[in-house]
């Protein structure tokens, strides 16, 4: 019978995220005997967002692994990672994390604010174009004299 394997200390972050910015998954693949848990070195675990494998990495000596993955679409997502075990150990999964993927806040911001820069400021080009026509009128009113 296989060793009960399961997954530790599982962390997402961040979990609201800028669309193209990178959200890391980690975490420790271990197998129980009794009370003592051991890491499962040099095996496969996955990557599901949203119920599809996105992709795979191999755990270290530690069982640590670490995926890095980076949005390309705004939306909620749910992450989790799967070990779909061996002849030694059982298959395990975590359960599902949210991750909020927001679009980057630009100029604009439509209706409801939106934030993104101010806009720009059209003084010094006021000033200079008053200065022009001053000077503009004070020339056509010394010529006429």
């Amino acid at each position: 019978m296989p060793n009960l394997a399961g997954i530790d200390n599982f962390v997402i972050q961040p979990r609201k995220v800028v669309k193209g910015n990178t959200v890391t998954a980690s975490g420790i693949l271990l197998y129980k005997i009794g009370w003592i848990s051991n890491p499962i070195m040099n095996e496969a675990v996955y990557l599901l967002v949203n119920n599809t494998e996105l992709t795979s990495t191999i755990t270290d000596s530690n069982g640590q692994f670490v995926f890095y993955w980076k949005p390309t679409l705004a939306g909620t997502y749910e992450l989790m990672v799967k070990y779909k075990g061996s002849w030694a150990y059982e298959s395990c999964q975590t359960i599902p994390v949210q991750v909020q993927v927001t679009e980057p806040s630009g100029g604009g911001g439509g209706e409801g604010g939106g934030g993104g820069q101010p806009p720009p400021d059209y003084t010094p080009y006021l000033i200079v174009g008053l200065l022009a026509l001053g000077a503009l009128v004070l020339w056509v009113v010394i010529r006429k004299k």
